[in-house]
């Protein structure tokens, strides 16, 4: 969902159905996140890569992934994380905006302008997220099983989300090593430094 610039199929050995709600050359199928054009129990795996943020009701989201999902099927999501560092980041560049002052698990709200795809909330995964007890509990069919934190100076040396920003080709010493400094940033202060947010839903049959 939201396949964006389409890169998924670069990484993936698995054939993938790349939808959104534009619809770009590359794109197999539109799908609105929030009203997903697929039956009951038809789909195995759903990536969610930086889209979440931008959907107006998030929980209708995942009521429709629980619906179009199998048992046992996932949800993958690779999402912002809003930390100290990522919200300084936010206010100099002027990208995206983030509020905690909406209600996440509420299929009336309103996070994001409807009419406009590219509205975002960057506070959106983080008040999912940080309490996955509440979350299971409003969507009980799903279980995490994964939620991690992750990323510091890493993902601005990638060129970000959609790799538009050039960047100088690092060698893969120096990669890792920075990969290395991440890792101990975010065990040691994850709510200054990590700007990533990983989580691997499942589907479970209650019935």
């Amino acid at each position: 969902v939201g396949a964006g610039a389409g890169f998924s199929p670069l990484y993936l050995s698995e054939p993938v159905t790349l939808t959104d709600a534009v619809n770009n050359p590359w794109i197999d199928k539109y799908v609105d996140a929030v009203d997903i054009d697929y039956p009951d129990n038809s789909v195995d795996v759903i990536i969610a890569s930086h889209t979440i943020h931008h959907f107006y009701n998030p929980a209708k989201f995942f009521k429709e992934s629980q619906r179009v999902l199998k048992a046992n099927g996932v949800i993958l999501i690779s999402e912002i994380n809003t930390s100290l560092m990522m919200r300084i980041l936010l206010k100099v560049l002027r990208h995206e905006g983030y509020s905690y002052d909406v209600n996440v698990f509420d299929y009336d709200a309103v996070v994001n302008d409807p009419s406009d795809l590219w509205s975002a909330n960057c506070a959106v995964p983080e008040l999912l997220f940080s309490d996955v007890q509440k979350f299971e509990k409003f969507f009980p069919n799903f279980k995490v099983e994964r939620n991690d934190l992750y990323e510091c100076f890493i993902f601005p040396l990638s060129g970000g989300v959609i790799s538009k920003t050039k960047v100088p080709k690092l060698p893969l010493a120096i990669l890792k090593i920075t990969d290395f400094i991440d890792k101990v940033l975010i065990k040691l202060l994850p709510s200054i430094f990590a700007l990533g947010r990983r989580v691997v839903i499942r589907k479970t049959d209650l019935h």
